[in-house]
């Protein structure tokens, strides 16, 4: 005979504080519920599956649907591998594109649901697993200009030359300004 294994999808309402969200979570788990989930409707799915792991010890937590649009692919990686490594691995990550009503509520465009959820998926599963830009190792002169190449794009927007100049870089930022790039922090 096996055993049945349940579990339970919350949709946090407008309203819902925190610690409502981990009392829930805590009821669940006491519960003998095997997985609690949450759905984003009115909510973060992944900041609601942070509070449900904090709350609890045993239980897995994870998002029945993480809308893919309302997050880039990379933020949507670092979230969830955050979140897994904090619930000692019991998060589960779960994807979709949400509902017409409420993406068309956002102005999201669906028209390719399936191919934007097929490149995202495969994007996430990129980054989890290390396979996407990254600024690690020993030769710390090539990081640097690796560092500069990233930051040159900063250098040609007027905010980010203010930004500079009210930091007490004026000369850097009029070299920003004039079209130096990265090669204005050089020195």
């Amino acid at each position: 005979m096996s055993a049945e294994r349940l579990a339970v999808t919350v949709i946090p309402g407008a309203g819902w504080s925190a610690g409502d969200i981990r009392d829930v979570a805590k009821a669940a788990e006491e519960a003998g519920f095997e997985a609690i989930f949450t759905t984003e409707v009115n909510n973060d799915a992944l900041a609601t599956a942070q509070l449900m792991g904090s709350a609890t010890a045993h239980i897995r937590v994870g998002t029945w649907i993480a809308n893919i649009y309302l997050r880039h692919s990379y933020t949507c990686a670092k979230g969830a591998s955050l979140i897994a490594d904090d619930t000692g691995g019991r998060f589960i990550l779960g994807l979709g594109v949400s509902h017409q009503p409420v993406n068309d509520a956002l102005a999201i465009d669906m028209t390719s649901a399936p191919a934007d959820l097929y490149r995202y998926v495969l994007e996430v599963r990129d980054w989890l697993d290390g396979k996407g830009p990254a600024t690690i190792g020993g030769d710390l002169d090539s990081l640097r200009d690796l560092a500069r190449q990233s930051l040159g794009l900063y250098t040609a927007f007027p905010y980010f030359q203010r930004m500079w100049r009210e930091s007490g870089f004026a000369a850097e930022a009029d070299q920003m300004e004039e079209g130096a790039g990265p090669a204005a922090g050089e020195g």
